[in-house]
């Protein structure tokens, strides 16, 4: 059907376009905005179509799980969205025997703490084991006590779309917790060793 539109400036527009197909020209107008701007854009439009209560105080990493994993419900672009999934495997291997246990699980997006040194050493440190000791050894499969590394690695990358949350906010010394306001440097090129990445955009949380 046709709907009609008001955008950010107080035009009104006809526009044609319903459920996924309305979503998909929302989307492709959002990110055109966002390809011909240095200053931040608004999302009024993609969170009103969503049902997004704007008064409600929402991750920026939640509004982009919603907004996925509603487009990859539609079967026609569940193919394209899968592209944009790192594949993480979650492991804990014993240090003195043969024992380990492994999980794969899809993410739309991957979860790392600021570096001084940018983005490249971000990803680095988040796939960097924690090695566990006395008295906090793992039990293994056989039920023995062992020491034991344990962590997360990208088994596969996303094909189109890599998309990394920083995480701002952790533990201090005392346990409360506390906003790191390191400068944080993100490159416009991205070389991981499986090909390049070319930067697409960088949301600011205004929080």
């Amino acid at each position: 059907g046709v709907e009609k539109v008001v955008r950010e400036d107080g035009s009104v527009e006809l526009e044609e376009g319903t459920g996924y197909n309305k979503l998909s020209t929302i989307l492709k107008r959002q990110f055109q905005k966002m390809d011909t701007t240095t200053t931040s854009t608004h999302t009024t439009e993609l969170t009103t179509h969503l049902g997004i209560d704007p008064k409600v105080q929402m991750d920026v990493a939640e509004v982009y799980d919603f907004m996925i994993n509603t487009l990859k419900s539609d079967p026609s672009l569940s193919s394209t969205l899968s592209s944009c999934t790192f594949v993480i495997t979650d492991y804990i291997r014993s240090l003195t025997t043969t024992s380990s246990r492994t999980s794969d699980s899809n993410h739309n997006y991957i979860t790392i703490q600021p570096s001084s040194s940018g983005l490249k050493r971000g990803i680095e440190e988040y796939q960097k084991a924690e090695v566990l000791k006395y008295p906090n050894q793992w039990r293994d499969t056989t039920g023995t006590l062992t020491d034991a590394s344990k962590g997360e690695s990208i088994k596969t990358w996303p094909l189109k779309l890599a998309v990394f949350r920083v995480n701002r906010f952790a533990m201090d010394n005392y346990g409360a917790v506390a906003k790191d306001e390191m400068e944080f440097s993100i490159p416009r090129f991205l070389d991981c060793g499986l090909g390049g990445w070319r930067l697409r955009s960088v949301v600011v949380h205004m929080g």
